[in-house]
């Protein structure tokens, strides 16, 4: 599938690659990011929660040295705060288990508040009468304290998980980041070595392939291998330019060869003496084509010539010494063919005037 893209567009794959990684990786960050923050505001709001409990307690301690309305509703104040803001934790990302933690809480600080209220008008009474604690009011505040030690367990337990919560994010964000990072190293050297890799093998294909063709062209080999010309890519296209040349280049070296191997029978024959075969292979390489061309039409000139030659010495055989042999336009001047002519001539001439003597002698 890569192979088929335009260098252009591989080469795109690389910054496209890098955006792909940099937001994937934004995603992933901003997620973990949240939950730490999340997680690390839950811890300060249980953090708060602490000393929410101590304030409501220390209001308790004001309430049973002076005990009165005014203080009485202020630790009311205080614990139902308390609840208020446990109760909010409840709409973040908690877990069961502080869910459950979270209801207990709220259910403890109800609890304070109904043994408070239990005994704080009676306690409010004596104080004012100045009596002492009575059994009773002992035994409420005694309940209330029992319940305001386990709040406080409560309270510490949400406060120290939630910690433990927000550095197991902070840890966690750590690891995504590393895990994040050796991933985008190993992912982008990966696309990098395949992309190098198809680019390189097309160089190489186009390399092995031009090779091919010129040691075919330099009579090195008898064959000729194409070009890799499957992909859509610069190099698929070129290839298949260079492989529509390859073809054509081939057809016309055959015809070549073919019409040159043609051409060695007719010497041959011609150097044997024989004018009656002419080149008769084609090719598209037009000098070569124009060379045969010439060849047939001296082969064809010389056979007329010897025909002509050979009806003189015909009739001369037959007593017929009235012919004789001309030089022609495109004859060479001094040549074999001029020695030919003048020769037969000559003769011609030799007989002639031996049998007009002998005829003027009698004989």
């Amino acid at each position: 599938m890569i192979s088929n893209l335009k260098t252009k567009q591989k080469l795109l794959l690389f910054p496209i690659f890098f955006v792909v990684v940099v937001v994937v990786s934004s995603i992933i960050y901003l997620h973990f990011n949240n939950v730490k923050e999340e997680k690390n505001e839950i811890a300060i709001e249980t953090q708060e929660f602490v000393e929410q409990l101590l304030k409501g307690r220390i209001s308790v301690y004001q309430f049973l040295r002076s005990p009165s309305q005014q203080t009485s509703q202020k630790v009311v104040d205080n614990f139902q705060e308390l609840s208020k803001n446990v109760s909010a934790i409840k709409s973040k990302s908690l877990s069961k288990e502080d869910i459950t933690q979270v209801d207990t809480i709220v259910s403890l600080s109800k609890d304070y508040i109904d043994h408070l209220n239990k005994f704080s008008s009676k306690l409010i009474e004596d104080f004012s009468n100045g009596k002492t604690e009575s059994a009773e009011v002992k035994e409420n505040i005694k309940q209330m304290v029992q319940v305001g030690t386990v709040l406080e367990e409560k309270i510490i337990e949400i406060s120290g998980h939630a910690t433990k919560e927000k550095d197991e994010a902070s840890a966690s964000l750590n690891t995504i980041l590393i895990i994040l990072s050796i991933i985008s190293i190993i992912l982008f050297v990966f696309v990098s070595l395949v992309i190098s890799n198809i680019v390189v093998k097309s160089l190489n294909d186009f390399k092995e392939g031009l090779i091919s063709f010129f040691d075919y062209l330099n009579k090195k080999t008898s064959s000729i291998s194409h070009l890799n010309d499957s992909t859509t890519d610069e190099f698929g296209e070129m290839a298949q330019f260079v492989n529509s040349n390859i073809r054509q280049i081939e057809l016309m070296i055959n015809q070549d060869n073919a019409l040159i191997e043609d051409a060695k029978v007719v010497m041959v024959r011609v150097n044997n003496g024989w004018y009656g075969q002419f080149i008769e292979k084609s090719t598209t390489n037009t000098a070569l084509e124009q060379f045969k061309n010439d060849v047939n039409k001296m082969i064809q000139s010389t056979k007329e010539r010897f025909e002509e030659v050979d009806i003189v010495l015909e009739d001369y055989t037959k007593l017929n010494y009235t012919k004789s042999l001309q030089m022609k336009a495109n004859d060479e001047k001094g040549g074999v063919f001029e020695r030919l002519v003048v020769g037969i001539n000559s003769l011609q001439k030799s007989i002639t005037q031996m049998l007009v003597e002998n005829k003027s002698n009698g004989l």
